[in-house]
């Protein structure tokens, strides 16, 4: 239950600090520096009536982070009022771009330090919060992010109070000593249901991203393509949170037993934000919830208190990445859209941590920033570029980030060269742009020229990806071969005995050349297929244990495979399984029949193809045999 006005009619002080609206903005003196409440904590009866008092303010600079709502000032910049943005969003951007108001960039787990070393002036703080409870104490409710630092070092702050602002725990708390003048205004709070856009890309997105989470583990989620998480979550298990921004889709996660917290090393049990926003519903299952507590970005955001959450998977929207990894979410070129947010805070933070995912997620296409008068549609660009426009704001380094998802996949960029990163981020890139993507990673340099491209120019069959279990339970994943697996099958050559690799190649190989790496991972798969059998191991890196390939002739109708298992996973049945696997694809491509070679002395393979099930016919040749399979 809210705490109510009668509570604290007896507070004579508190009571002569209530004023009307009209006095209360009066009170704010020309030329400060004015720091108004976010989200739905905006104190709009406040902000609406700053243009009433006609000559009242003057020279004002406004601070803001993400206020909500009609923003009255904001058609008075330039005349009256300056603003001075964290962040830029579809409202103030404008005014950005027209030199009215200023962006002043910043971490979120800066902010704090920048206003107590006054290298952010706040003369007069305008927030909203609950009414006083008996011992004089208000909560800033879901507002909390850098109001409660506002407040701290304000000459002047008014308060809105609002019976409807929930009483939050955590770090919310306002004394009445603190707020000089009040003015109630009992309506409800903005409400918005956050929810990723209904895209089926989006949609996409999500499921790629739920991949990326397992049981246990934090979760930090920033941006509509990240949310789109949510729907993907709930069959998992023991979850934590630990955000800035609480919604809706949240709290159905805590409702459904998804979300415990149990897990965590810190704040365990409880689910930690800086601020909410969404229905009323939201608000109500916050509204004096000990399981929830909201802390200033200071707390939420620091890296050191990131880093201790061990598990924590960080996944923040951005706008563009280039083909080395570099990562911008504040600007395109010269257009000034959005912010830091909690983007660089978290991401990094997870780096720090112990088996921490800092991931981007981003739609392959976006439409541009700032569109033309034409009545035309506008084209939509690709967001993996070869690299960022001049004047972009890179907020992640190349080595900042471990994944990068769009509808189209998962890029692991941890750890790999700058050939591996271009590679990795064209496959999940929109089908439309790859070979222009393609085309430019060569003329910088970053892949070979000698490189085809054809896995990455073709649609990738994502419907041949499955999890397998062998015989003595150990858990694969199989896909279709990709061009960023060079250098694993690279390395799974080198980890086969000298029998193995003659078995296989029918001579003695010290080594694969290049290009017959590339033309091995790089396929067409129109035309031919390759399966990999991925084993992960510790901090989440991939091997190839086994593959299993066909390549189509010119000459003849029936494809001709290859099948290899590494030495130490022999035995497990992964031979046979992959070779059913690509008489799978080989049907749906209506073949009928396909060959293998293999020595007479491959006791392995000969096995697999006469036992397989499947009609043969097998010839012998100079210690050779021929099969030739009815599919």
């Amino acid at each position: 239950m809210k705490a109510q006005p009668s509570s604290i009619m007896d507070n004579t002080q508190w009571q002569t600090k209530e004023t009307n609206v009209a006095k209360a903005i009066a009170a704010i003196p020309k030329g400060s520096y004015i720091y108004i409440g976010n989200g739905a904590a905006t104190p709009h009866l406040l902000v609406n009536h700053m243009m009433h008092v006609r000559n009242a303010l003057e020279d004002n600079e406004i601070l803001q982070f993400f206020p909500q709502g009609v923003l009255p000032f904001a058609d008075k910049m330039g005349d009256r009022f300056r603003l001075n943005a964290f962040f830029a969003d579809d409202c103030i951007m404008p005014k950005l771009n027209q030199q009215v108001g200023d962006y002043t960039p910043s971490c979120l787990s800066e902010l704090h330090r920048l206003i107590e070393n006054k290298l952010i002036n706040v003369d007069v703080a305008l927030i909203k919060v609950t009414p006083p409870d008996k011992n004089g104490i208000c909560s800033l409710g879901i507002g909390v992010d850098i109001t409660k630092h506002m407040v701290e070092h304000a000459n002047i702050v008014i308060a809105e109070v609002a019976p409807q602002m929930p009483w939050t725990y955590g770090d919310s708390l306002v004394s009445v000593d603190d707020i000089d003048h009040w003015v109630e205004n009992d309506i409800a709070l903005d409400q918005k249901q956050i929810l990723p856009l209904d895209l089926p890309e989006i949609e996409l997105i999500g499921k790629y991203l739920s991949s990326l989470i397992e049981d246990g583990d934090t979760i930090q989620i920033g941006g509509e393509a990240a949310r789109t998480v949510f729907s993907h979550l709930l069959s998992h298990k023991n979850l934590g949170v630990h955000t800035e921004l609480m919604t809706d889709g949240v709290m159905h996660l805590i409702e459904k037993g998804v979300i415990t917290n149990e897990a965590k090393p810190i704040n365990r049990g409880i689910s930690v934000f800086s601020h909410a926003f969404g229905s009323q519903r939201l608000y109500d299952f916050i509204d004096q919830n000990p399981d929830i507590e909201l802390h200033p970005f200071s707390y939420t955001n620091n890296w050191v208190n990131i880093a201790k959450l061990k598990n924590i998977v960080a996944i923040q929207e951005v706008q563009e990445i280039d083909l080395t990894g570099q990562v911008s979410a504040v600007t395109s070129g010269d257009d000034q859209h959005g912010g830091f947010w909690g983007l660089s805070d978290f991401i990094r933070g997870a780096s720090l941590a112990e088996n921490g995912s800092p991931v981007v997620a981003l739609l392959s296409t976006r439409l541009p920033t700032v569109c033309g008068t034409s009545s035309e549609e506008p084209t939509r660009k690709s967001s993996i570029v070869p690299t960022l426009k001049q004047g972009s704001g890179i907020v992640l380094t190349r080595s900042d980030i471990h994944y990068a998802v769009t509808e189209f996949g998962v890029a692991n960029l941890r750890g790999k060269s700058i050939r591996e990163r271009a590679l990795a981020l064209i496959d999940i890139a929109h089908p439309d742009f790859r070979v222009s993507l393609l085309e430019a990673a060569k003329q910088l340099n970053y892949i070979s020229p000698k490189q085809q491209g054809l896995s990455l120019t073709t649609a990738y069959p994502k419907e041949w990806e499955f999890s397998h279990t062998t015989r003595q339970g150990k858990t694969l994943f199989i896909r279709p071969i990709k061009a960023i697996d060079e250098d694993a099958l690279r390395d799974f050559f080198h980890q086969q005995s000298n029998d193995s690799v003659y078995l296989r190649y029918f001579s003695h190989l010290n080594s694969l050349p290049q290009k017959v790496l590339k033309s091995a991972s790089d396929i067409d798969y129109t035309q031919d297929m390759a399966f990999v059998a991925l084993h992960t191991t510790s901090g989440n890196s991939q091997e190839i244990v086994a593959i299993a390939q066909y390549f189509s002739n010119a000459y003849d109708d029936a494809p001709e495979i290859a099948i290899q298992v590494r030495d130490d996973w022999q035995g497990h049945g992964l031979g046979k399984f992959m070779f059913h696997q690509l008489v799978k694809v080989a049907r749906c491509r209506q073949f009928t029949s396909m060959k293998a070679d293999t020595l007479r002395g491959n006791q392995g393979m000969n096995h697999v193809f006469s036992t397989a099930g499947y009609p043969f016919e097998r010839k012998s040749e100079f210690g050779v045999y021929t099969y030739t399979f009815e599919i």
